[in-house]
């Protein structure tokens, strides 16, 4: 270890003391200490001797071996049911309901409101099932709206399968 990344060490020690500071603030204090020293040669020491705060661990990824995705080998067998938002020029939010034929990925139907409670959703799928037809299962993610006890009910009493 050079002479010159030892004395780099002890000041970033001594900066460091007992706070937790991260890698920008500890550079613009040593520099400020110490003139002599740039920024990369800092960086490159800070990481040399195990400094950093944080290690970002990699997130891993599964597939939900309880639940696949299915293929759907006919119309109506399942459809799948999302919620998109965005905002007008002038400000005011809206949001789009987007129902979806698994089988063949046609756009069946989306409607479009500033507010979207459970019960304007079943009004929507009331309508897409007296012009398509009632599918035998609805793949949502689990938003309020497809959680709520009135959309629950209202699928078993529909006798329609609910796929998270």
């Amino acid at each position: 270890m050079p002479v010159k990344d030892e004395k780099l060490r002890e000041a970033i020690t001594s900066i460091l003391g007992t706070s937790r500071l991260g890698r920008k603030k500890v550079i613009v204090k040593v520099r400020k200490k110490h003139p002599g020293y740039g920024s990369s040669q800092i960086r490159r020491v800070y990481q040399r001797y195990g400094f950093s705060l944080y290690k970002r661990m990699k997130r891993k990824r599964f597939d939900n071996p309880a639940n696949p995705i299915s293929v759907p080998f006919e119309r109506n067998e399942e459809w799948a049911m999302d919620f998109m938002s965005d905002a007008l020029a002038r400000g005011s939010r809206f949001r789009t309901l987007n129902i979806v034929d698994q089988y063949n990925r046609k756009c069946l139907g989306i409607d479009v409101r500033t507010s979207m409670p459970s019960r304007a959703v079943i009004l929507f799928l009331e309508r897409m099932i007296e012009k398509h037809g009632k599918p035998r299962g609805i793949r949502t993610d689990n938003g309020s709206e497809f959680t709520s006890h009135l959309f629950q009910d209202w699928l078993d009493k529909n006798d329609i399968e609910w796929v998270k």
